[in-house]
């Protein structure tokens, strides 16, 4: 029993840091989402781009459902509103 609530443990601890280390991505994107905005609609549009790519790195290793993928996903479809409003004439 001691060797499985060990196994446990360390399962958590391993759990707990890479939920960690995946919602610091997220939240580092989605800040730099909300700064894009801000940007002229050449370095919106390319950055768009770029932040979609990260999003789905960063998705791609979220074993654990992060509750702040959420909250980059729409950052990031904000920018790219903000990105289609700019183009539209």
């Amino acid at each position: 029993m001691r060797i499985q609530s060990d196994i446990a443990r360390d399962f958590n601890v391993l759990v707990q840091a890479m939920s960690a280390a995946v919602a610091e991505e997220y939240g580092r994107l989605a800040a730099a989402a909300r700064e894009a905005q801000a940007a002229d609609p050449v370095s919106r549009r390319r950055t768009l781009g770029r932040l979609r790519r990260e999003l789905r790195r960063i998705t791609s290793r979220d074993y654990f459902g992060c509750a702040e993928q959420r909250a980059a996903k729409a950052a990031v479809e904000r920018l790219a509103i903000h990105a289609e409003e700019a183009q539209t004439p």
